[in-house]
Formats: C-alpha cells, sequence, structure tokens
C-alpha cells in the first residue's frame, strides 16, 4: 500500500504511506471518488486538488496535477516531460492523447515539425522517437 485516504466531501483525500518517485511519505494528495481511481503499484500519483472519479484509472508512472479532472473511463498510464512541465500521454487503439489532444499516431509524426517551433527540441526529439515504440504498443492493443 502506498497511499491512505481521509473523506473529504464527496471524495477522498490521499496522502503518501511511503516515499516512492518524487512523493515523500506523509505528502498529501489530490482526491479520489475511490480507491481504483489510483493504482497503489508503480509511481502515479495525484497531487495537490486534482480529481479523478468515476470508472477512471492512474496508474504506472503516470501523474496528475494541478487542477485536472480526469473522469469516465479514462485511463492514464505514463507519463512524459515537456518543456512547459509535464504531461501525460495515453496510447489508445484509435490515437495517442498527450495533454488532453486526440490524434493518430501518424498525425502526431506530422505534428513533429510544428511542435520544434513551439517547444525545446529536446522533448520533441523524445517524442520522434518513442513514436516507432507506440505505434508497436498500438499493435498489442489492437491485437
Amino acid at each position: 500500500m502506498k497511499y491512505r485516504t481521509e473523506p473529504e466531501g464527496n471524495c477522498r483525500r490521499i496522502f503518501a504511506v511511503k516515499e516512492f518517485g518524487c512523493v515523500k511519505n506523509g505528502e498529501r494528495g489530490g482526491l479520489i471518488e475511490c480507491e481504483d481511481n489510483l493504482s497503489h503499484e508503480g509511481e502515479a500519483w495525484i497531487f495537490h486538488d486534482a480529481i479523478v472519479s468515476g470508472q477512471a484509472r492512474v496508474y504506472g508512472e503516470a501523474t496528475v496535477f494541478g487542477e485536472a479532472t480526469v473522469y469516465g473511463g479514462a485511463i492514464v498510464s505514463k507519463s512524459l516531460f515537456s518543456g512547459t512541465g509535464l504531461f501525460n500521454w495515453t496510447n489508445l487503439p484509435n490515437g495517442l492523447v498527450i495533454g488532453c489532444e486526440l490524434s493518430t499516431l501518424e498525425e502526431w509524426e506530422a505534428k513533429i515539425e510544428k511542435l520544434k517551433t513551439i517547444y525545446d527540441l529536446k522533448w520533441v526529439a523524445l517524442l520522434e522517437a518513442l513514436i516507432p515504440a507506440l505505434k508497436i504498443d498500438r499493435e498489442r492493443i489492437t491485437g
């Protein structure tokens, strides 16, 4: 077990019960509706006032932070650092979600040149390097 919860309104506030990743023992986290929303495995964490509810799941190395709200059947499983901070990606059968944008892997590839004019080149290079692996992962997802 990596966290405990305390009731807060209609949700439960999470508190780390051990140190993992960049989370310190005792650190106050965000809000979940139920323990199924945040895995006790891996380094996944919900920071500050972010909320995860419904059937949404956060696991693996993912982080949810700020005033983000993750709900419905959303699954957040991995994280990627960008030039402006940390954003999450989720590889789905119909595309890749980075931050809040869903595009096909091919559309993300086409955006690489434009992204180079917006973000630090090292982060765009990381995304560019990840695309072949994400294509393999998509094949695994879609069977």
